[in-house]
């Protein structure tokens, strides 16, 4: 019988959920929390509400001159 494992966490001001069905539960866990984990990832850089994100980092500093951020970000 399948397995199904269902995930979810706060981000970005919105509820991700990831429902994943298979054979092998604990690879279906692991990869479920590594998507939660990327997107955890994309939130400490592109939240304006984290001050030390890239994007808060920008808006606080861009009128100074030029503000290194994450290759990632683009």
């Amino acid at each position: 019988m399948p397995a199904c494992v269902a995930l979810a966490r706060q981000a970005m001001a919105t509820r991700f959920e990831v429902v994943l069905e298979g054979d092998y539960e604990p690879g279906l866990r692991a990869a479920g929390e590594e998507a939660l984990e990327e997107i955890a990832r994309q939130e400490r850089r592109l939240s304006p509400f984290l001050p030390d994100s890239d994007i808060s980092r920008v808006n606080a500093r861009s009128a100074l001159g030029p503000v290194p951020v994450d290759p990632r970000v683009f």
